[in-house]
């Protein structure tokens, strides 16, 4: 049995640059920004589709708050 090694990080809220919930979406044929495989907000037409597969996912980024930026 192999025993999965798990990490968690803490990041201080100030450190929080941006933060939404995306669906992966194949929006080749359309004419956004050249089509092909993107993450959209949920709130997108093409991603608001009964018919996905994919599920929603939360997406955050931080920035750091100190070091090399």
């Amino acid at each position: 049995m192999v025993k999965k090694k798990t990490e968690t990080a803490f990041h201080p809220i100030n450190s929080l640059h941006y933060c939404a919930a995306v669906r992966y979406v194949n929006v080749t044929g359309y004419a956004i920004e050249g089509g092909g495989e993107r993450f959209l907000p949920l709130d997108s037409p093409f991603a608001s589709g009964e018919d996905s597969q994919h599920p929603p996912i939360f997406a955050a980024i931080f920035r750091r708050t100190t070091g090399i930026k």
